[in-house]
């Protein structure tokens, strides 16, 4: 089995991470958050598409306005171990979204899992790491990019502040692309913006 076999494994399992967590012995039913809720906060945000500084023969999508709209669950884990980094990395929050270009350029939906890091105050930074859907071209395009696979991971990096109890904001750079598992070109695209989020 090559390593483009094992792509849709390794998606599934990551998704997969937070419902078998207590199978594998990182939850115990008491910690588990009694009042977890699927719909914890939403975002919608503007970003720019793929702004990269060169162009080459496989990538041609460089520019334009991309839309994006996220949900977060709250912590799926909210026990603790007595190491706060430990306790940091078990407690993710799911999310789901999607990334939608104004330009007729690649969009995608994605899902994961989301970690935030309290730093000073109200200022946090944030990770997410999952898979994404995307709906390029899967044949030569002269307009368009082929991103090797309809099927990546997607990975976001980001700073935030929490104005209030319900509103924040996170800037964030987020990049999709298929880790060379997929038998053609592997450009990728890297969207950097924000998003507004509101938490219920």
């Amino acid at each position: 089995m090559t390593l483009r076999n094992w792509f849709p494994l390794l998606f599934a399992a990551a998704l997969a991470l937070p419902f078998a967590a207590p199978a594998l012995g990182v939850d115990s039913g008491d910690q588990i958050a009694a009042a977890f809720r699927l719909l914890d906060e939403v975002r919608i945000g503007a970003y720019s598409h793929n702004p990269h500084d060169h162009v080459t023969w496989y990538q041609r999508e460089i520019s334009g306005l991309d839309l994006s709209g996220e949900v977060l669950s709250s912590k799926v884990w909210t026990g603790t171990t007595g190491n706060v980094f430990l306790d940091a990395f078990l407690s993710p929050r799911l999310h789901a979204g999607v990334m939608a270009s104004t330009n007729n350029h690649n969009s995608y939906v994605f899902a994961g899992l989301t970690w935030r890091y309290g730093l000073f105050d109200k200022l946090y930074v944030e990770s997410e790491f999952g898979g994404a859907v995307n709906n390029g071209p899967t044949h030569w395009d002269a307009k368009r990019t082929d991103l090797g696979c309809p099927v990546t991971f997607r990975e976001s990096a980001g700073i935030g502040y929490q104005f209030t109890t319900n509103w924040s904001l996170t800037a964030n750079v987020e990049h999709i692309s298929h880790a060379d598992l997929c038998p053609t070109t592997n450009p990728g695209q890297t969207n950097w913006g924000a998003r507004i989020g509101y938490k219920f």
